[in-house]
């Protein structure tokens, strides 16, 4: 399955570049959104220009303040030359980490390395199972990007089918980056020329996979005991 690993490669290290960039741009964002929120308030502490102590925020509020907080956290510390408080309700003052463009640039990385190592594991995942049990696969050909892209494959038999994927970039209730890896099928042709009419992983899963697999006491092919693509699910 070397060809299958070499075009999911491919196509990750294409858009290394990309998500540095993307997870940049959120940080220099973050930056800039602290700087002006202190310019018009007066103050630097993130404690109090996002503040989650008010029993009077809505649970929204709340949520947004602490990742706000959290985001802006990593790349400010406070004043050497200014004077440290410990009460709650005195501001401290902050400024920029020196090194904050080294830390941006790091994180910015180290994002972008777990976001291609994930895609790349995940799409290993569900097709070389598919493609080793099914065996005489002759053509498998990729376009588009790391955003979306599909990938199709062919058999000897006259069977096929074409796999779309993405990575969906998202940013928890605490402030840190995850990503989503949604897979849908598409263009399934069976053995014989059938078009499969719903298609989706457990679907192709079971006509291309003759052994089933065995999840929580449930013989399934595929998918979760409802049929749903068990790598879609969103982990923080």
């Amino acid at each position: 399955m070397n060809d299958i690993k070499a075009i999911v490669r491919q196509i990750a290290d294409k858009f290394h570049a990309q998500l540095v960039e993307q997870f940049t741009g959120n940080a220099n964002a973050t930056i800039a959104a602290w700087q002006k929120l202190s310019a018009e308030k007066g103050l630097t502490d993130p404690r109090h220009l996002y503040p989650t102590s008010s029993t009077r925020q809505s649970r929204y509020d709340y949520f947004r303040n602490q990742q706000a907080q959290q985001a802006i956290s990593v790349y400010i510390t406070r004043d050497p030359n200014a004077k440290v408080s410990y009460m709650p309700n005195v501001s401290n003052v902050y400024i920029l980490r020196p090194d904050h463009v080294e830390v941006i640039a790091k994180k910015a990385k180290d994002y972008a390395d777990f976001a291609v190592a994930g895609f790349i594991a995940k799409m290993n995942a569900k097709f070389e199972g598919i493609c080793e049990a099914k065996g005489n696969c002759t053509t498998v050909k990729a376009n588009g990007s790391l955003g979306w892209n599909a990938i199709r494959f062919e058999f000897a038999d006259g069977s096929s089918f074409d796999a779309q994927n993405s990575i969906v970039s998202k940013w928890s209730s605490k402030g840190r980056p995850f990503n989503q890896y949604p897979t849908t099928f598409h263009n399934v042709i069976l053995p014989g020329g059938e078009r499969m009419k719903q298609p989706s992983e457990a679907n192709v899963k079971k006509e291309f996979v003759a052994k089933p697999i065995q999840l929580s006491g449930v013989m399934v092919y595929g998918g979760d005991r409802c049929g749903n693509d068990v790598y879609d699910h969103a982990s923080e």
